[in-house]
């Protein structure tokens, strides 16, 4: 029988969290992507995990994104938490904690009201009831604190993954990093391919402005 836990058609089973909008005009990150998924393989046992680290606007949470829409299908969960700040984390795992009440998970653990109950709650989800292969993105995660530590379960399963431009992210997560590197010359003549074939044979002033930035980003050559 042919193995499918990680077909990439199939979508995951179960989505706990909202996720951001995902762009139609994503182009290349093919060896990111696959560098992504032999670290955060939810096959392998244990904890696994990774940083997507680069400047802001580098394309870390379209390509989060574009990992979860390829390699979905292996994990049986997904929790997407915004950790901006201290109140989008609570929020985001409030969000997941009333998906998990309403989909009847069964767990020994009483969720409580007030800051971090919610989190505590997710975590013994995480940790006791779920299957192992989950995947939790922490987005945003630019000026963590000891706390940011914290986010995720201290259990030894699931995949972790953070988005962040934080300059020492691997020392202070303690996970392996993907820096990621401006788009190269073929990717960036693909977005601009794309841009221009939005409406037909014809783009707008300001899409034809982006691409030639992009081209600029991303090489200096002609397509």
């Amino acid at each position: 029988m042919q193995d499918t836990s990680e077909d990439p058609k199939r979508p995951c089973k179960h989505t706990l969290t909202q996720m951001p909008y995902a762009s139609e005009f994503f182009v290349g990150r093919s060896a990111e992507l696959a560098n992504m998924n032999s670290f955060l393989k939810p096959s392998r046992s244990g904890r696994n995990g990774v940083v997507l680290q680069g400047i802001s606007g580098s394309g870390k949470t379209q390509l989060a994104l574009r990992y979860i829409d390829q390699f979905g299908g292996a994990y049986s969960h997904v929790l997407w938490i915004s950790a901006a700040s201290a109140d989008e984390v609570e929020a985001s795992f409030e969000e997941a904690a009333n998906s998990l009440e309403a989909s009847g998970t069964s767990i020994p653990v009483l969720r409580s009201k007030g800051t971090g109950g919610d989190r505590s709650y997710v975590h013994a989800c995480l940790s006791d009831v779920l299957e192992p292969n989950w995947l939790m993105v922490l987005d945003s995660l630019d000026a963590p604190s000891i706390h940011a530590r914290r986010y995720a379960p201290t259990c030894d399963k699931g995949s972790v993954l953070v988005i962040s431009t934080f300059a020492d992210a691997k020392r202070f997560f303690r996970l392996p990093v993907i820096e990621l590197p401006d788009l190269d010359e073929e990717s960036a003549c693909d977005l601009l391919g794309s841009l221009v074939g939005r409406h037909g044979n014809t783009a707008t002033d300001d899409e034809v402005d982006m691409s030639m930035l992009v081209l600029e980003i991303g090489s200096s050559t002609k397509c």
